[in-house]
């Protein structure tokens, strides 16, 4: 069976593990949504590349939508396809994560998010990313880990809690440029120069109520990553007013980001609605 994807992150290869995927699949990478045939064909998987809520039709997102959805792991773990001891404990991290909601408590570096997203920085190539990611959480049910803890220091593993340290580096380096600001209602909003994962957990530790992250993507046009999260507050109207402006917006109630393919807006006028309009 042929597998779309848009990109490798947590949500997306714990779904595609949930729903049988092997790493010897098939697999496509679209730069948006699946076509139009691949999401009306149920023979074709399609996570998080649109479909929002047609599980019937073998789509798992949450992105494309004006519902409340949950993330794709837990629409693929509704299916019934997989059962492993520690499947459903890792689903609830996995949404944590993708949800940008606080986990119960602070887990000893490294987490498993710092080792997937060392793993994202030193793999160029989303196709190797999504297959690594996929091993990698699979490894997490085979030992029976528990994601909500510190993850063990496995040689494989080793590279990627190196290259996350060095990413906690730069960011701590960015914070130095942060901003806070203050919205028509009072909130203090930080805007932060980093697409590092990470940046939002550091504005929120100096009382950020809500931050704007935002960074140059790898290539040769002028696009731009954003994301706007909030632990608190509900930043999804944001993501509707920003699609009159540029189509592709989108997000959950505490975090949105720019279309998946970058953004053509200009970082102030992003940030001049975000403090008009929370």
């Amino acid at each position: 069976m042929r597998t779309v994807i848009c990109k490798p992150d947590l949500d997306t290869c714990l779904a595609a593990l949930i729903l049988g995927v092997e790493i010897g699949d098939t697999i496509e990478i679209t730069a948006g949504k699946a076509e139009k045939s691949d999401l009306a064909n149920p023979a074709v998987r399609c996570i998080e590349c649109g479909g929002s809520g047609q599980s019937d039709l073998n789509n798992y997102d949450h992105h494309d939508s004006d519902l409340t959805l949950a993330p794709a792991c837990r629409q693929a773990l509704a299916t019934g396809r997989k059962s492993a001891p520690g499947i459903a404990r890792l689903v609830d991290y996995v949404c944590c994560i993708d949800d940008g909601l606080p986990l119960p408590a602070e887990i000893p570096f490294p987490s498993l998010s710092n080792l997937f997203s060392g793993m994202m920085a030193i793999t160029p190539e989303p196709l190797l990313q999504f297959r690594l990611g996929m091993s990698m959480l699979d490894t997490i049910l085979q030992q029976e880990l528990n994601p909500f803890e510190r993850m063990p220091d496995l040689p494989e593993w080793q590279p990627y809690s190196e290259a996350k340290r060095q990413l906690v580096q730069s960011v701590e380096k960015a914070l130095a440029t942060a901003t806070l600001l203050h919205s028509h209602s009072g909130l203090t909003v930080g805007v932060l120069r980093s697409a590092a994962i990470g940046g939002a957990g550091h504005l929120y530790d100096r009382g950020c109520d809500v931050v704007i992250l935002y960074g140059q993507l790898v290539g040769s046009l002028p696009l731009v990553k954003f994301t706007i999260a909030s632990r608190t507050e509900n930043v999804m109207p944001l993501a509707a007013l920003l699609c009159q402006q540029e189509p592709g917006w989108g997000g959950k109630c505490h975090i949105i980001g720019s279309p998946r393919t970058g953004s053509r807006l200009n970082a102030e006028d992003v940030i001049s609605l975000v403090l008009r309009n929370c």
